[in-house]
């Protein structure tokens, strides 16, 4: 992956700490550590890092931001500091497990107007709409079922629709020319644990369909950045 640069970012809640991993051939390198925080504070200081304060050329223009599952709690927080930071957003959902009002929400505390689009990663149409519509620099890749309990009843909606839905969102991402994305992974990819705090080392072992989908979609990512160096990709296990 070139250089690569590992920073954690230490949480109270749960008992794990979370972890990114930095996939980015030209960034600071230096390491990146807090005592406290949750799981959205912690999204949205990496996200405003990577997105800021990194030298990559290509993201230092002023274009807008595809949030995919921006109506969603992280996503919505996200929202609001991407907003905040004075960044241009634009959200698609299909508000499957979230609601059009986190929006209205973030539009509220932010006092600006939050640009959306109810659309299922799964419709190709409808997301190459979105793209033709807009001028991204950069993904920032939430959307996803993301409940352990229901995947392992439910393992074929859920490869369904977290891979194939990336999928799709890669190739229209390619086809575009956006290369730039932060992938909402989760520390469920280390399945049990044999201790804890977890660190990037620790083996991705799954222990659910709900995990393997994150696992499956970092390697995706790890393979199309591989292939096509010009590619940034953050991973960011929470």
């Amino acid at each position: 992956l070139g250089d690569v640069y590992k920073r954690q970012l230490w949480l109270t809640v749960p008992v794990v700490h979370a972890v990114s991993t930095w996939a980015i051939g030209d960034i600071l390198p230096h390491s990146f550590e807090y005592g406290y925080g949750t799981g959205y504070i912690a999204t949205s200081l990496l996200v405003r890092y990577s997105l800021g304060e990194h030298r990559h050329q290509n993201w230092r223009k002023q274009m807008a931001i595809l949030i995919t599952g921006g109506a969603g709690y992280i996503g919505s927080h996200t929202c609001v500091e991407m907003l905040e930071d004075g960044r241009e957003i634009v959200v698609v959902d299909n508000f499957s497990n979230s609601s059009p009002v986190a929006l209205d929400r973030v539009e509220q505390i932010t006092g600006k107007e939050v640009r959306f689009h109810q659309v299922d990663l799964l419709d190709e149409d409808a997301l190459r709409e979105v793209f033709r519509s807009y001028s991204f620099e950069a993904v920032i890749h939430f959307a996803a079922l993301k409940a352990v309990g229901e995947s392992v009843s439910m393992p074929l909606t859920y490869y369904k629709n977290n891979v194939s839905g990336s999928l799709i969102l890669f190739e229209v991402m390619q086809e575009h020319h956006v290369k730039n994305i932060v992938f909402s992974s989760s520390a469920t990819v280390y399945g049990d644990p044999s201790s804890v705090p977890i660190t990037e080392d620790f083996p991705i072992q799954p222990t659910n369909p709900y995990g393997w989908t994150k696992a499956m979609m970092e390697q995706i990512l790890i393979d199309l950045q591989r292939a096509k160096p010009d590619w940034n990709v953050i991973l960011l296990r929470y």
